[in-house]
């Protein structure tokens, strides 16, 4: 029962706090007209709900990093903290909720799996440009496994139970 419980509320957190960070983002830099747009679009709605979950870590950094492309505005860095805190917290939900260590880390593992499941699954439904469908299906799932070892290692520090 733990297991369900650590599962479903890293999932809930996850996806409740990348939201509101889009949301938050958008409105910091001054889109809010484009809210709607952005979600009627269902990658784009993937985005903003799996957002932190299929973005690699590095990528995060390199963005607040690298102003050389285009400058760094207050809703991009809004938007960079808000993936890390996202995954950081249902991260901390399912450390703290797990029974044991391995339940920690599978449920998190499993949050980062469905998260880019879906994501994957309404990218393709929405369909991408040919030249891009290999690269997006192998981002996704790679970023999705990455992101469930590293904030899994989280979990699994935080979990309360000691290994015997």
């Amino acid at each position: 029962m733990a297991f369900g419980k650590s599962f479903i509320l890293s999932l809930v957190t996850v996806i409740a706090v990348g939201f509101f960070g889009f949301l938050l983002s958008m409105i910091i830099g001054e889109q809010i007209d484009q809210i709607v747009d952005n979600l009627s679009d269902l990658s784009d709605l993937s985005i903003a709900l799996f957002g932190p979950v299929i973005t690699f870590p590095y990528a995060i950094v390199f963005g607040l990093t690298n102003s050389l492309a285009e400058p760094i505005t207050a809703g991009i860095i809004v938007q960079s903290i808000f993936y890390i805190v996202a995954c950081l917290l249902a991260a901390v939900v399912a450390g703290k909720l797990g029974e044991n260590k391995q339940e920690a880390f599978g449920s998190w593992f499993l949050t980062a799996m469905i998260c880019a499941g879906v994501a994957l699954t309404l990218t393709l439904i929405e369909g991408v440009y040919e030249s891009l469908l290999t690269w997006t299906i192998v981002s996704i799932i790679i970023a999705g496994i990455v992101n469930g070892f590293l904030y899994g290692a989280v979990a699994l520090l935080l979990n309360k139970a000691e290994f015997y």
